[in-house]
């Protein structure tokens, strides 16, 4: 069991947290219960405190194309839209063909990277460890800061509908519930680790278990009462009230988690070398861009592997047996 004398920083679910990205403190959120507000996807690193740019091996032979890939974590029309900009800035930054691909899932785009079938990309942080561990040499170069929130992080929620009379983590128990996928960060990993704090078991203690692939699928299906219950990144939430699909009296937030670290920006091997000081300057000076939920940025921040850490260990605390 993880305590804070063997973790000095805070593990999502207890009550404060550190997060190192670029010097920026950010403020801890307390796990809160507020009265206000599908098919399944199957998944450490080394640490880095420094900020400098990764060494990334030379490949054999150039790229002529690179391709860029994406986790499906929201819409693929909203995907399409947003990254269309991102490509077409990199063209121009890097002199080199990009071709973006949206992975079919969350483990898809893992294996892209992992591979060397995509030379770099876009991973929700949980992504990113599990992509970390299969292939050493990935590495985080930036992560967006948001322009609603102004922070480079975001935080996991769950959603329940005014009707269902759930209120806290322990209503719950025997309900239907939707995660978003096993790989996703905000959709299934911290709030899995809310749930073991809580001694709550999904897989025996509720009625049934989903997994909508997405976060905006997710809140829909919530809606639509197909599921009682969902798990998803706050930025859905924002996205879902533009929309018009979430309004203040269909819908209350029982549970948020404290800050998670933005998805960061990955490269591998394949990535030509003398290329990634550009992609990081060109990252970095980029303005109005959206990250991987489809939400606008103000800019974005150096992030190095040491950024991730607590999601790395969350993992393990996760996958560990209960005490």
């Amino acid at each position: 069991m993880l305590t804070p004398k063997s973790i000095p920083e805070k593990i999502y679910g207890l009550k404060k947290i550190g997060m190192p990205i670029c010097a920026i403190a950010l403020i801890a959120l307390a796990c809160t219960n507020s009265a206000n507000k599908n098919s399944p996807n199957n998944g450490t690193g080394n640490k880095s405190s420094s900020t400098s740019i990764p060494e990334v091996a030379r490949e054999a032979r150039p790229v002529e194309t690179l391709i860029f890939v994406s986790v499906p974590s929201v819409k693929k029309k909203e995907l399409e839209k947003s990254q269309k900009l991102w490509i077409e800035y990199l063209q121009e930054k890097l002199q080199r063909k990009v071709d973006f691909k949206i992975a079919k899932d969350y483990d898809a785009a893992i294996d892209m990277l992992v591979t060397g079938e995509a030379q770099m990309g876009i991973l929700g942080p949980f992504s990113y460890i599990k992509a970390k561990q299969r292939n050493p040499k990935i590495e985080p170069l930036a992560a967006a800061i948001h322009e609603v929130t102004q922070r480079p992080w975001y935080t996991s929620t769950i959603l329940t509908r005014p009707e269902t009379n759930i209120k806290t983590l322990a209503d719950l128990k025997g309900k239907k519930f939707s995660f978003v996928s096993r790989s996703s960060t905000s959709g299934f990993l911290v709030p899995s680790y809310a749930f073991k704090q809580e001694q709550i078991v999904p897989e025996t203690d509720f009625s049934e278990v989903l997994y909508s692939g997405n976060h905006d699928q997710s809140i829909i299906d919530l809606i639509d009462r197909k599921i009682d219950a969902v798990s998803v990144e706050s930025t859905a939430i924002y996205r879902a009230k533009q929309e018009g699909i979430l309004t203040d009296d269909n819908y209350i937030k029982i549970w948020e988690s404290d800050p998670i670290t933005e998805s960061p920006f990955v490269v591998n091997e394949k990535f030509p070398s003398e290329l990634v000081d550009t992609l990081k300057s060109a990252i970095i000076k980029a303005e109005g861009f959206a990250n991987d939920s489809g939400m606008r940025s103000m800019g974005f921040t150096i992030v190095t592997d040491r950024d991730y850490e607590l999601i790395r260990q969350v993992h393990k605390e996760v996958i560990s047996p209960s005490q």
